[in-house]
């Protein structure tokens, strides 16, 4: 998850530049679904998740740290890794 919180001062055209990056990502069978949400109450968050066909590396992968380096010219960002590796079976009946 790649989470922006743009300047409120440049929000305009800065969504639109944003996805523009998402939609160079490949569409292969080994790329990531893409979706992009907003913070109900801050309306300057924008969260990017990439959600990957095979379990992440632990590190996180190029394209997440190449997109985050982009964002940051657009506000502060912050990446984190999730995995539902260790959960999703419980929830399974």
């Amino acid at each position: 998850m790649i989470r922006i919180r743009m300047d409120p001062s440049r929000r305009n055209g800065v969504e639109d530049q944003i996805m523009a990056h998402l939609e160079e990502i490949p569409r292969t069978p080994e790329a990531p679904r893409v979706t992009v949400r907003r913070h109900l109450s801050i309306a300057n968050d924008l969260m990017v998740v990439l959600q990957w066909p095979a379990a992440p590396e632990t590190a996180g992968s190029s394209l997440a740290y190449s997109l985050c380096r982009e964002f940051e010219a657009y506000g502060l960002v912050d990446h984190t890794i999730w995995s539902t590796d260790c959960l999703s079976g419980r929830l399974e009946t």
